[in-house]
């Protein structure tokens, strides 16, 4: 179970994980799982979803409480950004969520069609780390929200 510290599905070694991908991409996260490390040492472990695609389970922390976090390789990485998720327990009227589905919530941390640079998805300068940096201010947004009644952040549409 996610946040529990043991995650929903098979956990594989990483050598088992980089075999049922493609090769440039098996290449790309060797390169990310040193940026995970060192950012997230410890909290992250590589496996295999349901539907055989690789991604990173475990936690940030969010003022000293970790939060439940995954983040999956859709089938175009890195031209097309990652997925985040989180299997933590949210309010039905929670924003800045792109959907939910079977006891996860996808957070919208992106903003795809913004011109600043820092609000789009960069496959050189960004990896699965930047999406769990992400998922530590989501996490943070969430708190003000659940304090103010308002998200701290604008809307992805608001922006350019």
């Amino acid at each position: 179970m996610l946040g529990s510290g043991e995650p929903s599905y098979p956990t594989l070694g990483t050598e088992k994980v980089m075999l049922a991908i493609r090769p440039e991409l098996a290449r790309r996260i060797i390169w990310e799982a040193e940026a995970v490390e060192a950012k997230f040492p410890g909290r992250f472990r590589l496996a295999l979803d349901s539907q055989g695609r690789p991604a990173w389970d475990g936690s940030v922390l969010v003022e000293g409480q970790p939060a439940p976090v995954i983040v999956t390789y859709p089938a175009a990485y890195p031209a097309v950004p990652p997925i985040l998720e989180t299997a933590a327990a949210l309010p039905p009227d929670c924003p800045h969520l792109l959907g939910r589905n079977g006891g996860r919530a996808t957070l919208c941390w992106i903003t795809p069609n913004a011109s600043a640079k820092h609000r789009r998805w960069d496959p050189q300068h960004h990896t699965a780390a930047t999406v769990m940096r992400a998922a530590q201010r989501w996490f943070l947004a969430f708190r003000v929200w659940r304090t103010l009644g308002r998200w701290p952040v604008p809307d992805g549409w608001q922006v350019r």
